[in-house]
């Protein structure tokens, strides 16, 4: 359901910023009063749309565990199969955000995400990778 939310804002702001660019460029130029508002609110829509971009979501398979690793623009969440287990809410990130999960067959999972959210799992002290959808 995450992964779908976030390609929704990619697209939609990606779209509102690309036609707010285009409203400025025609309508803005001959009316200076329009012209400040259209190029406040195209910014705002250029920083979510590069926010919504440095978000990722990723699942893992290990055993029989699903874990599931979300890191957007304000939240960042590790599910293992469905149960949230850890969660950092900040808007911005200066140093990268550790987070761990208790698997079934009672391992920890040690999760990082950098300060530009890519995701990093280790299972007892090896990387695992993403499960690729085919």
């Amino acid at each position: 359901m995450e992964k779908k939310k976030l390609w929704a804002l990619r697209i939609i702001s990606g779209v509102l910023f690309v036609a707010l660019l285009a409203v400025t460029a025609v309508v803005g130029i001959g009316d200076f009063a329009i012209f400040i508002p259209l190029i406040i609110f195209t910014l705002i829509f250029f920083v979510v749309f590069v926010e919504s971009l440095l978000s990722s979501y990723k699942n893992y398979e290990y055993g029989e565990d699903i874990i599931t690793i979300y890191a957007g623009i304000y939240r960042r969440y590790v599910k293992v199969n469905g149960v949230l287990q850890d969660e950092h809410n900040t808007l911005y990130i200066y140093t990268p955000i550790n987070m761990t999960a208790k698997l079934t067959d009672g391992s920890d999972a040690f999760v990082t995400v950098s300060t530009m959210n890519r995701i990093t799992l280790k299972i007892g002290g090896q990387l695992i990778k993403p499960v690729k959808k085919k």
